[in-house]
């Protein structure tokens, strides 16, 4: 059973580190979290009081499993950006071989053209999975699949699995490719859209804690005063 504060396999190569460079930066927090804890501990029992004592425990404990989790929740949050960019420039790269193969071109020339089309992490991540095709004298569409196992990321297998009972000749693919990018393109527009209410959301309720910030700071003075004429 893998530990929590370790990044799993899928995140750590979407981001580009090995296991060994993460565990090392995991052992610095751990020892980070281990320090800011020892000193809640001991101002805890500097102070003599319990209830001081509980709260800065409270408080440096906190503190320290913040410390200790920065590293797993760093890597997950860039993963998952990845993955995103991931799915949209499948999208994408399905398009682009769709309209090769609609000019004549070939299958594999497709492919490759179209992967070196675009760019950003999730071209990169599609343009790796053709090259290592290449390089063993793999299928195309095994390779992407084999990248989507090992990234975490279902649309590259749902795609090579597509490709593999359309068959790998004539118009048959063409729709296949077709229908895949189009229901890529609204699985993420969709996922667009409830990204950007989520920010809405999260931008909202600021200016609401601002707001009734400052409704205290206008209404209070007088508040006070009204009190103290009676």
């Amino acid at each position: 059973m893998k530990s929590r504060i370790l990044a799993s396999e899928s995140d750590l190569f979407l981001v580009g580190r090995s296991t060994d460079s993460h565990q090392s930066s995991v052992t610095l927090h751990v020892v980070m979290a281990v320090g800011l804890a020892f000193v809640g501990l001991v101002l805890g029992v500097a102070t003599g009081d319990v209830s001081q004592f509980f709260l800065l425990i409270s408080v440096f404990g906190v503190a320290s499993f913040a410390v200790v989790t920065q590293p797993q929740r760093r890597v997950h949050h860039e993963a998952e950006e990845i993955r995103r960019q991931l799915e949209m420039a499948t999208a994408v790269f399905l398009d682009l071989i769709n309209v090769l193969l609609a000019g004549g071109a070939g299958i594999e020339t497709s492919v490759v053209a179209a992967s070196n089309a675009g760019d950003g992490a999730g071209f990169s991540i599609i343009r790796m999975a053709v090259m290592r095709a290449q390089s063993a004298r793999l299928s195309y569409w095994d390779s992407l699949a084999e990248i989507g196992r090992i990234a975490d990321v279902p649309t590259l297998m749902e795609v090579a699995h597509t490709v593999q009972l359309a068959g790998q000749h004539g118009a048959r693919i063409r729709m296949s490719l077709a229908s895949k990018a189009e229901a890529l393109r609204k699985r993420n527009l969709a996922q667009v859209e409830y990204d950007e209410e989520q920010r809405t959301e999260k931008i909202g309720l600021p200016l609401v804690v601002m707001f009734l910030g400052f409704l205290v700071l206008v209404g209070y003075p007088a508040f006070s005063q009204t009190m103290t004429s009676f």
